[in-house]
């Protein structure tokens, strides 16, 4: 299935892929500091007269991962289990073949999952659960922003007569949600979406290390107030914890929902490690190191090329924008630095033949080209200009920059960030974008193939400090060789080779690695955050008081002790 071509929620297999109607949808879960677990639980029908087999598909972030999945089909309750992908698929064409009820899951793109559900009777409302842990984007601010992509409430297809509210009264109590706090359960109970065609609520729960100062939305209404210590009526409020609904009970996805958390003291660092009830005696522990740093270095003289989308999908709101960004970006230019301008679509232009230096004469160029900008170069081929780009000779003593604003809707990822890989040593990409539907894998996926880092503007943004905030970091040495000691040993610290009037030191042999999320650190950057997690066997979880990240600067190694807090429950 194309990207064009991919249809959100539960659809029928084979000719048309008929979007099923979506009765509603309800969003719940915790955001502790830099990470959330979210679960998703849609209820769709199958009001045809026949017994049809079907294809979910959900969106995932590019940092997220599925940790759970249910499907219940007229009170049965699927649970998925992983298996080897040949292996399932013939478990799963048996079950079908039985005229048993089966779904098959599976993730091919970073950004999409996809389930096949089969023998799915007929007149039969079926309830799917997706649970995923996601990290959390920082703003210029330095806030966190979360975010559920509009695609859950996706709005095509035609309406149900029957109501929410209708058939979970018919339903008669079947279908039972489990472990809720008595703030959910009180929630859930009231869940109405018989008003709006379909509608989506929202429940969340907030816990920061620091006093929150703010919860806010700019794309909904929402109700936030400080949650009660351990949920007792008459408790004192905790400041650190909120909960967030929607004002109205239940809202319509015209876009985006977004939510901007800032709390006193973001770039405090936070070590986690928590113990597994249920593997207790194996000894395996979960850990988790989050950092946000901030650096100020001596910034690198630049060659900067910008990479802008004119394909026929930016027409509008997405290529004024992108227009905007540039005009902000000229202005804000060092005065030693190169610049050039190339446009892709079908094909590529570009303002001049090679980068030019940064003065009066090709400012006043670049504005006046940057006026004349309009999505008019057709379909979207953004391999061969930065192919292009590549082939061009490095300026000397200039460091490479490319930024690419877009909206996100190519199709060849996995081949443009391999092209950005392969050069990552001589070129850095940032990345924009630009959109309500911009594809986070490819924004993500180039930042991170470029040793660069990735900025959204979202509906309503200022996008004065986004590019500000982007051009500073172009313009800053990053951290890299990033490592976590994980066993408070120093095994894993990074040590220069030699110091001056001394002998040369020998690197320390590395204890192997643990089982780590991400394996290999990315380059950090000032005001950008870095989770990583990692499965550790220790004969005693409490041996452990502090885990130690080390990094180099172009000033040198730097270390940094972090205390180790312990938890019981999920992290």
């Amino acid at each position: 299935m194309s990207e064009e071509d991919l249809v959100y929620g539960l659809c029928q297999c084979g000719f048309g892929r008929r979007g099923l109607p979506l009765l509603g949808s309800h969003v719940e879960g915790k955001i502790m500091d830099s990470v959330a677990q979210i679960s998703v639980v849609q209820f769709f029908e199958n009001d045809l007269d026949t017994e049809i087999e079907c294809r979910y598909v959900f969106p995932l972030d590019s940092s997220s991962a599925v940790c759970g999945f249910e499907a219940e089909i007229n009170g049965r309750i699927l649970v998925a289990e992983v298996k080897e992908k040949v292996q399932a698929r013939r478990k799963y064409q048996k079950a079908v073949d039985e005229g048993k009820e089966a779904f098959l899951l599976e993730q091919d793109k970073p950004d999409v999952f996809e389930v096949l559900l089969g023998n799915i009777p007929p007149h039969t409302v079926v309830s799917i659960w997706v649970t995923y842990l996601t990290e959390l984007r920082v703003d210029v601010d330095y806030s966190s922003i979360f975010f559920i992509p509009t695609s859950v409430a996706p709005r095509y297809g035609h309406q149900s007569e029957r109501t929410f509210d209708s058939w979970k009264s018919a339903f008669n109590g079947k279908y039972h949600v489990k472990n809720l706090s008595p703030y959910r359960q009180s929630f859930w109970d009231s869940f109405s979406v018989s008003s709006l065609p379909p509608s989506f609520s929202v429940l969340l729960e907030i816990e920061m290390p620091s006093r929150i100062l703010s919860v806010t939305s700019p794309s909904h209404q929402i109700e936030s107030e400080p949650m009660k210590d351990d949920n007792e009526e008459g408790g004192a409020a905790n400041d650190q914890r909120y909960l967030v609904r929607f004002s109205a009970g239940c809202a319509s996805m015209e876009g985006d929902f977004i939510l901007h958390i800032a709390q006193e003291k973001p770039h405090n660092p936070r070590a986690f490690i928590e113990v597994d009830e249920e593997e207790d005696e194996t000894n395996t522990v979960t850990a988790m190191l989050t950092l946000l740093p901030e650096f100020e270095l001596e910034d690198i003289k630049s060659e900067l090329i910008f990479v802008i989308d004119r394909s026929g999908s930016m027409e509008g709101r997405f290529i004024e924008e992108a227009k905007s960004a540039l005009q902000l970006f000229m202005r804000a230019l060092p005065s030693d630095c190169h610049f050039n301008i190339y446009g892709f679509g079908s094909r590529f232009v570009r303002l001049f033949e090679t980068s030019q230096p940064y003065n009066e004469e090709y400012v006043s160029k670049a504005l006046t080209y940057i006026k004349s900008i309009s999505a008019n170069l057709g379909g979207t081929e953004l391999f061969k200009p930065l192919e292009a780009i590549f082939k061009t000779c490095n300026i000397p003593s200039l460091q490479r920059q490319i930024f690419v604003i877009t909206d996100g809707q190519v199709s060849d990822i996995d081949k443009i960030t391999r092209l950005i890989t392969k050069h990552s040593d001589s070129a850095r990409v940032f990345a924009l974008g630009i959109g309500d539907d911009v594809s986070h894998a490819l924004v993500e996926g180039m930042a991170k193939a470029g040793k660069g880092n990735s900025r959204f503007v979202e509906k309503g943004a200022r996008l004065e400090p986004i590019v500000m905030r982007m051009l500073k970091d172009s313009l800053q040495p990053f951290l890299r060789e990033v490592k976590v000691d994980w066993f408070g040993s120093e095994s894993s610290t990074v040590v220069p080779e030699s110091l001056e009037g001394e002998e040369p030191i020998e690197h320390v042999q590395e204890a192997p690695r643990p089982p780590q999320a991400p394996f290999e650190i990315p380059t950090i950057y000032s005001g950008t955050r870095f989770t990583v997690f990692a499965r550790l066997n220790l004969p005693d979880p409490n041996s452990i008081t502090h885990l130690t990240v080390s990094a180099v600067s172009p000033d040198g190694p730097l270390t940094l002790s972090v205390p180790v807090e312990r938890h019981s429950g999920n992290i």
